[in-house]
């Protein structure tokens, strides 16, 4: 009896094992967006993660050589380098979450949800109840 309960034991706990490594370190580092244009860190803010900048292809604008900033007139003297894109994560299933993303180009947030497969996540923005959806690919990077 014994021997049964040590061995449904350690069963139960390769399956937790390998559940566990499958799913990998969740949305936790560095992923590079599909463009090429950005790496994004996924790190705790607080109790929660949240989703910042930290390396640009072109960090200053092409035409004026300056530091590239938010074009909002109310975040306008914050560097794109170092700023927060992403917040609000919150699960909603295994391997997906749901979250607040600023798209800074057009200075608005968006509620996009994120769904991870092994070393990719997707980035999905949905406008009229899901009709028109958007889907960006995004690959890990550390």
């Amino acid at each position: 009896m014994r021997l049964r309960v040590l061995i449904a034991l350690m069963l139960g706990a390769l399956v937790a094992i390998s559940i566990g490594e499958a799913q990998g370190p969740g949305l936790a580092g560095t992923w590079l967006t599909q463009d090429g244009m950005s790496k994004i860190r996924f790190e705790p803010c607080g109790v929660v993660l949240c989703g910042h900048v930290v390396w640009v292809r072109e960090p200053n604008h092409r035409n004026t050589g300056k530091s590239a900033v938010d074009p909002d007139r109310t975040t306008r003297t914050r560097d794109s380098l170092g700023s927060v894109v992403l917040t609000n994560i919150r699960p909603l299933r295994s391997l997906e979450w749901s979250a607040r993303a600023y798209n800074a180009a057009r200075s608005r947030p968006y509620d996009v949800t994120l769904s991870l497969t092994l070393r990719q996540l997707t980035v999905q923005r949905c406008l009229f109840w899901g009709v028109f959806c958007r889907r960006e690919r995004w690959i890990r990077v550390e």
